[in-house]
C-alpha cells in the first residue's frame, strides 16, 4: 500500500462499482426503516448546503450577468417562432392549469387570502353534479366566488361554486344570495 492511500481509494471505487445495486438497496431499506432520522439528516444537510449553494449562484450570476442576459436575448430573438409555438402548444394542452394559474394570480392581486387547488375544484364540480349552480344546465363551468373577491371574499374552495359563463357574468359583483334573490324576483 502506498503512503498517500491511493490503493485504498482505488479499492473503494472498485467495491462501489461492483456492489452498487446491493449498496443502494441497503441504503433504501435503512431510510425506509428510519424515516424521521432520514428527514432530520436531510434538513440538516439542506441548512448547511443552502448558504453555500446560494453564494455560488450569486457569484456566478454576478460574474456572468451580461453574458447570460445577452445569450437569453439573442436566443429569444433567433427562436421567436419556436418559442411562440411551444408556449401555444403548452397552453392548448394545459387549459385547466393555465386557468388555475390566472385565477390564483387574480386572487393574489386582491389579497383576501385563501387558495384552492385544481383537484379541489374538480372535486367540487363533481360533488355538485357538473352543472351550473344557478341555472342547473350542464354547460362548461367557471369558478364563481359566493362572496366576490372585490367585496372581500377569499379564494378558498368553500367560497367557490361552479357556474356557467353567462350566469357568472350576469352575477357580476353580487353575492350568491343577492343574485339568487334578484333572479327569483
Amino acid at each position: 500500500m502506498r503512503a498517500d492511500g491511493r490503493d485504498r481509494q482505488e479499492y473503494d471505487r472498485r467495491y462501489a462499482r461492483e456492489n452498487s445495486a446491493r449498496i443502494v438497496a441497503r441504503v433504501r431499506a435503512w431510510r425506509a426503516a428510519h424515516p424521521e432520522r432520514t428527514r432530520r439528516w436531510a434538513r440538516e444537510r439542506a441548512r448547511k448546503v443552502a448558504p453555500m449553494r446560494r453564494a455560488y449562484f450569486i457569484a456566478y450570476r454576478a460574474a456572468n450577468r451580461m453574458r447570460t442576459a445577452e445569450y437569453v436575448r439573442r436566443y429569444r430573438d433567433q427562436h421567436k417562432k419556436e418559442i411562440a409555438f411551444r408556449v401555444a402548444r403548452w397552453a392548448r394542452e394545459n387549459v385547466a392549469r393555465r386557468v388555475q394559474s390566472s385565477v390564483r394570480r387574480r386572487a393574489r392581486k386582491f389579497g383576501n387570502g385563501g387558495s384552492h387547488t385544481l383537484a379541489e375544484w374538480v372535486d367540487k364540480c363533481a360533488l355538485l353534479g357538473n352543472v351550473c349552480f344557478y341555472c342547473g344546465e350542464a354547460k362548461p363551468l367557471t369558478r364563481d366566488h359566493k362572496v366576490p373577491l372585490t367585496r372581500g371574499g377569499s379564494d378558498d374552495i368553500e367560497n367557490i361554486i361552479p357556474a356557467c359563463r353567462s350566469c357568472n357574468t350576469r352575477k357580476g359583483t353580487l353575492t350568491a344570495q343577492e343574485f339568487l334573490a334578484r333572479k327569483a324576483a
